[in-house]
């Protein structure tokens, strides 16, 4: 049955193919090239990841302005296919496969569910009844198909209505459901690395066109699971600033000893890189940066800031070992930036920083012992997705890390979570208002072409990026009537709410949650148990009892009940982290 076509701006030729009508499914592999390469194309069609090479960029100079620049001309400024690419959304065990999970990605308002043959299936979250929102509806029982709660209306896997309630026969119900308008549209999902992914578009060509795309997954990952160490499990977290300002903000290194002190590093012993291009920039495959830690003794750092950088380069860095977490700024073997520095005859190997578009970014700390992931979503204009995982190699980790790294507990995940929500926290206000700056005294948020002044190596990566976004047309496509994630003015708590943003979606911290509700409740009956006991032990001895209590009695009631207060009350405080914590610089 032919499913309603998508209409998404700025991807033409995806949609023009889908007009087509009859499409080459049933082709014979070895044709299926050659009709491919008849179909139309964009004039201003992006190069493909074997075609010509963009020029490569040269570090910047000490002593010039790193200011950025428009594209010159309009060949120069291709469009990247947004559209014909895979999306990781969510963990798929942050999904509860009994309900529907809505989503947004490019604008578009999608659902999750997992359907009646047992697969997660992705449909617009639009019923095509009375356009209500399907992800307010229900996995009905006994069919397994996605019912809309507004009027009953059904669905399959396949975007294919089952079931009309209000027909007046079954007859004209399975006329009804045969009609092409009845249909609700479908994306291709699938799950891998424990992540659940959606391409973009729907339809049959849609399908033909994500098969054969691969997954931007760290080498090693999916065909040698076992050789991986979670040393930090899946992490989600949306955020209140568009998806261009959070990869600027991931493939920055040097931000971290700063806005997250005393968190992932020490603002009096910031690391110093020295960061170049490794081979070229490509419009579809993105650019590596190679980070080589910097001498600190040559090249010291303080107040006045860097003194001789150029000698520092000369002596790189080399992390000792058996030091505490969160003094220095090399990145130790947990993926933070910590360790002391000390000179070294052979120098340590550089962390390499790879962004492929439009959503990977990795990591690949001490010759790829840790690999840090970050995938970031386009979702809605002025909000982005955030998906953290941080590996271990096991054939480069000592045993002893192996060991402690494999005992995760509910409870350490949970911790590791408030420690990247306290992370996004340090950047998310200053982030959202340097985005609206940017629009106020640009117009489209393009103040970073004639206003940055990047002159150091260290901002090499920011300075890559913005010149890939340029290249790509400096504009994410977003689907026609998509909505803005976030209000103009939102408030601290809005910017930084971790309840809509990160807890209900996490099923560790939920259930983190609701232990501390549960403990908290057993510690107030007891905090309150213990004063009675005490305060009726203290009425009897007044009362001048036969056989009066012993003083310490009293005492050890009491004071048990004003501990137990005080812990319930320890307690709501670790409660309200799962919901809001204002994250002021100047306190940390």
């Amino acid at each position: 049955m032919e499913l309603h076509q998508p209409t998404l701006q700025g991807h033409t030729a995806g949609n023009l193919r889908e007009r087509q009508g009859v499409l080459p499914a049933l082709l014979p592999a070895q044709k299926r090239q050659s009709f491919f390469s008849q179909l139309p194309r964009r004039e201003n069609q992006v190069q493909k990841a074997k075609g010509p090479i963009l020029r490569t960029i040269s570090p910047p100079k000490e002593t010039s302005s790193s200011v950025l620049q428009s594209p010159s001309t309009d060949k120069e400024k291709d469009k990247f296919e947004w559209y014909r690419n895979w999306y990781p959304m969510t963990p798929v065990d942050y999904l509860e496969p009994g309900k529907p999970h809505p989503i947004t990605l490019l604008g578009k308002n999608l659902v999750l569910w997992k359907d009646e043959t047992g697969q997660w299936s992705c449909l617009e979250d639009i019923c095509s009844h009375r356009l209500a929102r399907l992800s307010e509806g229900r996995i009905e029982p006994k069919t397994g198909n996605l019912m809309c709660s507004y009027h009953g209306w059904q669905f399959n896997g396949q975007g294919q209505c089952t079931a009309i309630p209000q027909a007046e026969s079954a007859d004209a119900e399975k006329t009804m459901c045969a009609n092409s308008n009845s249909c609700v549209k479908k994306f291709p999902v699938q799950e891998a690395i424990g992540l659940l992914w959606v391409w973009p578009e729907s339809g049959p060509m849609a399908s033909l066109e994500a098969s054969a795309k691969a997954l931007h997954i760290p080498k090693g990952w999916d065909t040698e699971p076992e050789q991986w160490l979670p040393l930090k499990h899946w992490f989600m977290r949306d955020v209140p600033y568009s998806w261009d300002t959070l990869i600027e903000n991931v493939v920055d290194p040097s931000h971290v000893a700063f806005a997250h002190h005393g968190i992932q590093g020490n603002r009096e012993k910031p690391m110093m890189l020295r960061m170049n291009l490794e081979g070229n920039m490509t419009l579809p495959e993105g650019f590596t940066v190679a980070a080589h830690p910097i001498n600190k003794v040559a090249a010291r750092v303080g107040a006045a800031g860097r003194e001789d950088a150029a000698a520092g380069a000369e002596h790189p860095a080399r992390p000792q070992r058996n030091v505490k977490a969160g003094k220095q700024g090399t990145m130790d073997k947990f993926g933070k930036h910590e360790g002391k520095q000390a000179e070294a005859s052979a120098p340590p190997p550089p962390t390499l920083i790879s962004f492929k578009p439009p959503d990977y970014t990795l990591y690949e700390v001490s010759g790829g012992r840790i690999n840090m992931l970050n995938y970031a979503v386009p979702t809605a204009p002025g909000t982005a997705r955030l998906l953290h995982k941080v590996v271990g190699d096991r054939r480069k980790l000592d045993k002893k890390i192996q060991k402690i790294a494999g005992f995760k507990p509910d409870l350490l995940i949970c911790k590791d979570h408030m420690e990247n929500n306290a992370i996004i926290d340090g950047d998310g206000v200053f982030l959202h208002f340097q985005e609206r700056d940017q629009t106020h005294r640009e117009g489209e948020k393009h103040a970073y072409r004639s206003e940055y002044f990047m002159p150091t190596s260290m901002d090499r990566a920011v300075t890559l990026f913005r010149k890939w976004w340029d290249l790509a047309g400096a504009h994410v496509p977003w689907a026609d009537g998509a909505q803005p994630g976030m209000s103009s003015k939102p408030s601290r708590q809005e910017m930084l709410d971790r309840w809509n943003s990160h807890t209900k979606f996490c099923p560790t911290c939920q259930k983190a949650l609701r232990q501390l509700k549960m403990l908290q409740k057993v510690a107030a009956i007891a905090a309150g148990a213990s004063l009675l006991v005490a305060a009726g032990l203290a009425g009897g001895a007044l009362a001048g009892a036969s056989a009066p209590p012993q003083a310490w009695k009293i005492g050890a009631g009491a004071l048990g009940g004003v501990f137990l207060a005080a812990f319930a009350a320890w307690l709501e405080q670790w409660k309200s982290y799962f919901f809001f914590r204002d994250y002021v610089h100047s306190e940390h």
